[in-house]
């Protein structure tokens, strides 16, 4: 009987592996597709009034588990009114912020504060910021800019973390379609 219970707990570990594994294989392709898209058409965003507290929601059920998965915590905060509408395309500015947490959870993987922050934050009267914060180790100043090229990644990134570095060249044009614009900018008080 013991044998056995260390089977399945092996198991279950292989079929948890093999899980990770086919959903960061299936991000990739999406990736290499969706930029193979960009580059034969512009994307026409399908833009709606969205509530952000529910578009929030989404992306909070979306990626807890995901994070959750990497021993990581997901936390999500707002500082906006709760009946705060956007117009903005929901799908497609899931895909922006999934790439990014995507990415905290990749690159920040050694970082002593196993958090992930997700804001949304007033920017003006009518435009609202979402920011993705983690504690991992920054990007060089040097490579601030590149990152956002096409099969671009930092020199000193985690090169177990795969990827084909489509992710942010995606995301940063999604959000032009969007009428917005995507940066990187070191953590307040910390990097």
């Amino acid at each position: 009987v013991l044998f056995r219970s260390t089977e399945e707990a092996k198991r279950a570990e292989y079929l948890s592996t093999l899980n990770t594994e086919s959903d960061r294989l299936h991000r990739l392709i999406d990736n290499v597709l969706d930029y193979a898209r960009l580059e034969n058409r512009p994307l026409k965003a399908d833009r709606q009034a969205v509530i952000v507290t529910d578009l929030l929601r989404q992306l909070q059920d979306t990626w807890q588990d995901r994070c959750a998965a990497d021993g990581r915590e997901l936390v999500v905060m707002s500082t906006l009114p709760p009946e705060k509408t956007i117009l903005t395309d929901p799908q497609l500015l899931q895909q922006i912020v999934g790439n990014l947490i995507d990415n905290s959870r990749k690159y920040a993987r050694d970082a002593a504060d196993r958090r992930i922050w997700l804001w949304a934050k007033p920017e003006g009267e009518s435009r609202v910021v979402f920011e993705v914060e983690d504690r991992g180790p920054g990007i060089a100043p040097r490579e601030r800019k590149s990152v956002f090229r096409p099969f671009r990644r930092g020199e000193t990134a985690d090169t177990t973390a795969g990827g084909a570095g489509l992710g942010l060249a995606l995301a940063r044009q999604w959000a032009a379609a969007l009428g917005g614009r995507l940066g990187y900018r070191p953590a307040d008080g910390g990097v």
